[in-house]
């Protein structure tokens, strides 16, 4: 029997089916979900430096320490020397009140935006913009806003932190004994189905080893492509707003939304005389999401997970509809993963050689242990 032929409809539904139920269940376990995850990716990240480190005679966990060692005094040196700036700015932009004025010159640059579509579209409702330039001030909205979600906020990310903690850790026993973790399950498979199942786990690892690599390579590309072109216009933090806004993108949908709100922000900000400027930016965001979608995402993740374009958008709303934002991130690795399960499983459950191979085992041990217990 082919491979494909055990891909039928049953199949993919319950693929889905064990991918909604495993994002359920990931909602509830968000703050070991997401450090895990990290950690995967900066496995993924990591792994080929610790495999050349090996290859030149260094034990595996020897390499493994000094690559997470290095990337954690990394960390810590970004953070000795950007946490005191960031700080210091953070209470300049409280004095200065940075924030609320990104927000007023938003606001300004769709009122501008609102008055230049009411000359060419006159049977827009005037009553519904009269109504929007007559709110309460901008100001303080966000400073009412501020004082009754600070402390939230603060709690908020003060939990992540023991979480976000375990990522150095995880990641190094991940590198370390990840072959002895699978050498732990494949010893619970049958043997007739052995080789299957190794051919299930090599692809289950490849396919999320090249998703997450490819990941990353697309965010790299996102933020060189963001960062040059802001910096072309003359945006402050050109680069860092580039890299905040490639790595939004991995949320589907809803960080590309967030992405195009900062990008008009900064530019109304920054060019608050010249309205075109702003228009500008906003093209060249989504100038870089076309390239995204067209040369940058086939060149990086490319056709690795091997799902249709209509399952793959059907499937990001399931997945926003049944957790959320965690949801929109995790389903489609989640899915990859599934696919793999689903197909290998389906191959396995309905191979009537393997099937044969299983049962005839399981015959000749019951004869083997009844032998000799006749009367």
């Amino acid at each position: 029997m082919s491979d494909n032929q055990s891909s039928g409809p049953l199949v993919w539904l319950g693929t889905v089916l064990a991918t909604c139920i495993t994002l359920y269940l990931f909602q509830g376990i968000l703050w070991l979900v997401v450090p895990i995850l990290l950690s995967i990716i900066l496995y993924y990240v990591t792994e080929p430096l610790v495999y050349r480190l090996t290859h030149h005679g260094w034990s595996r966990e020897s390499a493994a320490g000094l690559v997470m060692g290095g990337l954690v005094l990394l960390l810590l040196a970004i953070t000795a020397v950007t946490l005191p700036r960031f700080a210091s700015k953070v209470t300049t932009w409280n004095e200065q009140k940075i924030i609320s004025n990104y927000v007023q010159h938003g606001a300004d640059f769709v009122e501008s935006t609102l008055r230049t579509v009411e000359k060419y579209v006159p049977f827009i409702d005037e009553y519904m913009m009269s109504k929007a330039r007559d709110n309460a001030n901008w100001d303080e909205q966000l400073a009412k806003w501020a004082a009754d979600n600070s402390s939230h906020t603060i709690m908020g990310l003060l939990h992540w932190i023991p979480s976000l903690l375990l990522i150095p850790y995880l990641t190094y026993f991940i590198l370390v004994d990840g072959s002895q973790f699978k050498r732990f399950l494949v010893r619970a498979i049958p043997n007739a189905y052995f080789e299957k199942s190794l051919l299930l786990l090599h692809r289950i690892d490849d396919q999320v080893r090249r998703y997450f690599q490819g990941l990353m390579a697309l965010t790299v590309i996102d933020a060189a492509c963001l960062g040059i072109g802001l910096k072309l216009m003359g945006i402050s933090g050109a680069f860092v707003l580039g890299l905040v806004i490639a790595v939004l993108s991995w949320i589907p949908y809803v960080g590309s939304i967030v992405g195009c709100l900062l990008v008009v922000l900064v530019a109304a900000t920054d060019y608050a005389s010249q309205t075109w400027m702003t228009y500008g930016a906003v093209a060249l965001f989504l100038g870089v999401r076309l390239l995204d979608d067209f040369v940058f995402m086939p060149m990086t993740i490319g056709r690795s997970l091997q799902i249709h374009p209509v399952v793959t958008v059907l499937m990001i709303f399931v997945g926003g509809a049944v957790s959320g934002i965690s949801g929109l991130l995790l389903v489609m690795p989640v899915l990859g993963v599934m696919m793999v399960l689903g197909q290998i499983l389906g191959q396995l459950a309905t191979n009537d050689r393997l099937t044969a191979r299983y049962q005839f085992r399981k015959a000749l041990l019951r004869a083997r242990a009844q032998k000799g217990l006749e009367a």
